[in-house]
């Protein structure tokens, strides 16, 4: 009676059933590696059948873009907020310095 009334759970929940087959979910191996190098792969074969230097030059920026390590990014962006802020730094001191003249 007082769990109907004030709608508290007495009885233990049931569990979610598992998939029929776990291993449906497994990925046993990717398909010729990573998609960015599937894609330099690509853009290097379309660049040879079409003659194209763009798409050869693209796959190139591609593949050295690949092998920067996972926190280049970082450290560009912390450099250049750096550069930023010492460069304001600069601007309000020489900017305090023409209002104390």
């Amino acid at each position: 009676i007082l769990s109907k009334a004030t709608g508290v759970r007495t009885e233990a929940p049931e569990n979610p059933a598992l998939p029929p087959s776990p291993v449906a979910l497994l990925q046993l191996r990717s398909r010729g590696g990573s998609p960015v190098e599937r894609a330099i792969a690509l853009l290097r074969g379309e660049a040879k059948v079409a003659h194209s230097q763009a798409l050869e030059q693209l796959a190139q920026e591609i593949a050295a873009k690949k092998e920067e390590g996972a926190f280049d990014q970082v450290i560009n962006a912390i450099e250049k907020m750096i550069f930023h802020l010492k460069d304001e730094q600069r601007q309000e001191d020489d900017h305090k310095n023409w209002c104390d003249l």
